[in-house]
């Protein structure tokens, strides 16, 4: 959908007025840190678990707080494997889950082992407990690497993709009632990403007639037609979604789902468009009701702890985002009044922060979890000890560190190189952040590694920088504050 004038002044008077009666503040939901799968829905945020041969148990908690219930424990069809492939859809009336038991096929090839399927599962289920199963089989053995085995939801139904046996059609769509239809004419591949907004299904395969160097197809299932997309260099292989109106916003194609921009692809247009806004670098998270939540390159409104929602127009740029939901942002679910995304605590916790959109009361401290440095300077004992001035108006918790600065140089190549040998990088110091909230700074106490005592008994001055987590806490819950500045380490 697209937005106008209308909408730009209706962000205005927003911006002017006092929060609407009925608005919310922020509300964060505590998840596992690495479900089987996650899924938002409007009152619902959901997840699924599993022990080693167990079942998958699927768990639910009120979008706007309240206890953890067990919503469903789902057996599997062949439990006997180590490996389960789960994924979650879920609407506001209930869910679908799809669950792949896979054997491990080892290639011999770094990073290039994968599971084939010993057992294809899908579940339509509601809030009431009730669980329905749409597919349970055992496919034909096959060696062969395939696609994956997935669900998506649109406001009221769902849209599967890639059941090995079960289904009548590589990609179906299932209505509230439990309808089932295929979508005919769409071979999937290899890691096919699939998208849906009732009528229109995207997805990435080879279709029957499609033009060649086509790469996303959409689907009216409503007309029976189909818009097959040409493959460009800069908008495919990464995340898509399509709206309801058969609009396709797409990030640009990069690693691991690392955008570097984001592009609006609408029907009748014979290539997509640079999305407006002048934004620098944004990553494509989710898109609703004419917007789009993303990643921005660059601090928006002097919150460095936010995400971005703007209008596939350009218009409305807004920070969206909540006093303690820090790194990593992951956008989950937009629609008109409510942005939902992962986020990280303070102390490191997983959860699903929810924002009222129509809430705009301003916020009571800074978006996410800020590490402001307010010390210039840190002075070291001759035992390597030394503290500096760190101020967490939200609290923090995890690893800090202060590395030597590489640039401008200031030590040999040689003796870098000898550092490095022992160190592994330029890790110089090492300290703990455990600060509760406070609107004052507090003092973090720091110690150098054994062998920048003795560095810094050649090099009596050096530049550093800070960081913030290391190894498995990497880009979790705190973050310094933009931009970085670097410090004078002394002894």
């Amino acid at each position: 959908m697209r937005t106008g004038i209308s909408l730009l002044l209706a962000a205005l008077c927003l911006a002017a007025a006092p929060a609407l009666a009925g608005a919310t503040p922020p509300v964060s939901v505590p998840v596992p840190a690495e479900p089987d799968a996650l899924a938002f829905a409007p009152g619902h945020v959901l997840w699924a678990t599993h022990t080693l041969h167990g079942p998958v148990v699927l768990k639910q908690a009120p979008s706007m707080g309240g206890p953890a219930t067990v919503l469903a424990t789902i057996p599997r069809v062949h439990p006997a494997t180590g490996d389960v492939a789960v994924t979650i859809a879920a609407t506001a009336h209930g869910y679908m889950l799809t669950a792949r038991d896979g054997r491990l096929i080892t290639t011999g090839e770094c990073g290039c082992d994968y599971d084939v399927s010993q057992g294809e599962l899908v579940v339509r289920g509601g809030y009431d407990g009730s669980v329905t199963n749409v597919v349970h089989c055992v496919p034909k053995p096959d060696d062969t690497e395939e696609p994956d085995l997935q669900v998506v939801a649109g406001t009221d139904a769902y849209a599967l993709a890639g059941a090995r046996c079960g289904t009548t059609a590589a990609v179906e769509t299932i209505a509230a009632d439990g309808a089932v239809a295929p979508v005919s004419g769409i071979t999937l591949v290899q890691f096919s990403e699939l998208s849906f907004a009732a009528p229109f299904v995207a997805v990435t395969g080879t279709a029957a007639g499609a033009p060649k160097m086509t790469s996303v197809h959409i689907f009216d299932t409503a007309h029976g037609t189909r818009r097959d997309l040409p493959y460009a260099t800069t908008t495919s292989g990464g995340p898509f979604q399509v709206l309801s109106d058969g609009t396709l916003v797409l990030g640009s194609g990069g690693y691991a789902g690392v955008t570097t921009n984001i592009y609006v692809w609408s029907p009748g247009e014979a290539a997509p468009h640079l999305l407006p806004g002048g934004l620098v670098k944004p990553a494509f998270g989710a898109a609703g009701a004419g917007r789009v939540m993303l990643s921005p390159g660059t601090p928006l409104g002097g919150q460095t702890g936010a995400l971005g929602l703007i209008g596939l127009d350009g218009t409305g740029l807004r920070p969206v985002g909540a006093p303690g939901a820090g790194i990593s942002r992951q956008p989950l679910y937009l629609d008109a009044t409510t942005a939902a995304f992962r986020s990280n605590s303070c102390a490191g916790r997983a959860q699903v922060t929810v924002v009222d959109l129509a809430d705009t009361t301003p916020a009571s401290a800074p978006f996410g979890c800020p590490v402001q440095i307010r010390s210039t300077a840190v002075k070291f004992d001759r035992q390597g000890r030394g503290s500096i001035q760190v101020l967490c108006p939200n609290g923090c918790r995890g690893a800090f560190q202060l590395y030597i600065a590489l640039t401008p140089k200031q030590i040999s190549t040689h003796e870098l190189n000898r550092y490095v040998d022992k160190v592994l990088d330029s890790h110089l110091a090492d300290a703990k952040l455990t600060l509760a909230a406070s609107p004052t700074p507090q003092r973090v106490r720091l110690k150098m590694v054994k062998p920048a005592i003795a560095l810094m008994r050649r090099h009596r001055r050096l530049r550093v920088f800070p960081s913030v987590g290391y190894s498995g806490d990497i880009g979790v819950g705190p973050e310094l504050t933009s931009p970085v500045r670097s410090l004078t380490a002394r002894r």
